[in-house]
């Protein structure tokens, strides 16, 4: 009777240690999909945020060019008109800057 005791709590101590064994693989295994799903995770917002990123870069050219093309647009015109009154004057001495110049 004492042996069958002693084999019954040897037993019993065997399958304590493999719920705890199993508990701590089943923790493990949690602890791992939770890290790769925060990987994943910050993964995604970096790629959102390198996204936006160029998103804005391409704005920003874009509002630059169509600034820049604008500017230059409006220059041409004030030289043409320029141009255009100083031929239509004849003066030799004709100089671009000079109406920004004297006013």
């Amino acid at each position: 009777r004492r042996r069958a005791e002693e084999q019954q709590r040897l037993r019993d101590e065997a399958a304590a240690r493999a719920r705890a064994a199993a508990l701590a693989r089943k923790r493990r295994l949690e602890a791992a999909a939770r890290l790769r799903a925060d990987e994943d995770a910050r993964r995604a917002a970096d790629e959102a945020y390198r996204d936006e990123l160029r998103r804005r870069r391409a704005d920003a050219l874009k509002r630059a060019t169509a600034n820049r093309q604008k500017r230059e647009r409006e220059e041409d015109l004030r030289r043409e008109s320029q141009l255009a009154k100083a031929l239509g004057d004849g003066s030799r001495n004709w100089r671009p800057e000079a109406k920004t110049k004297f006013g």
